[in-house]
């Protein structure tokens, strides 16, 4: 029984990251209910036989033993089942067709000045959601099944790392700054006042939060983003990576 509750353990385990791995959308279930919904059941039933096991001690005798062994066997086969009927199942009725792993580096420039990110930290290293997220890389990760490849654009991602994105604005999470805004029509230092672009691969792009990242996972061919808030027009502004605006 002990290493029948080992692969319990390690099946909970695996099943909290899966149940992450597919953002804050809810998900279609062939069930009505979720995996994790499942794991839940199954712990609460497994749980009540531990104790009951205890409890009794010595005293359930050779059949009450197969009784609780097949009570915990029953739930656990039954989660580890659907857990992987629930993955082909979403495999098959995402747009993503599976998980993917694409890649986009960016940057942010407000007034002249290349703005540095909240740093990732902690076990995971990341700053965002297990689908979308950065490394302080100045790349944006994509990982997971996609339902819709929606999930995979820029409103999605600035919601993911605690900003904000429009044809108007851009807020971030900056380096021991917290959230900055900065809003078409504020003023620079220079006391001019700013207007938000968006370049794609050194190209002007208006489409802004609605920019679904392009399916790569090596940049190039993955996209380059450019955020520049600045007083300038948009034709004198350098569109390339990593280089002054």
């Amino acid at each position: 029984m002990g290493k029948l509750l080992l692969a319990f353990i390690l099946t909970f385990l695996g099943l909290v990251n899966y149940s992450y791995a597919h953002g804050e959308e809810p998900v279609p279930e062939p069930l009505g209910f979720s995996p994790l919904d499942s794991l839940i059941y199954s712990s609460l039933i497994v749980a009540v036989v531990i104790i009951i096991s205890v409890i009794l001690r010595g005293r359930a005798g050779e059949n009450g033993k197969k009784l609780m062994f097949i009570a915990i066997a029953l739930p656990v086969a039954f989660s580890t089942v659907y857990i992987g009927g629930d993955t082909i199942y979403l495999n098959l009725i995402s747009e993503s067709r599976g998980p993917v792993h694409w890649h986009a580096d960016f940057e942010v420039w407000a007034c002249g000045e290349e703005i540095h990110l909240m740093e990732s930290s902690g076990f995971d290293n990341k700053v965002g959601s297990p689908v979308l997220h950065y490394h302080n890389d100045n790349r944006i990760h994509v990982e997971g099944v996609l339902l819709t490849l929606e999930e995979a654009n820029l409103h999605e991602f600035f919601e993911a790392i605690g900003g904000d994105l429009s044809s108007q604005s851009i807020t971030v999470p900056v380096h021991e700054e917290g959230l900055k805004t900065w809003t078409n029509g504020a003023f620079c230092p220079d006391g001019k006042p700013g207007k938000l672009y968006m370049f794609v691969n050194g190209e002007l792009n208006n489409e802004y939060d609605n920019y679904i990242i392009s399916p790569y996972s090596n940049v190039p061919p993955g996209d380059e983003i450019k955020f520049v808030f600045d007083t300038r027009e948009a034709s004198v502004i350098n569109p390339i990576l990593r280089e002054v605006p």
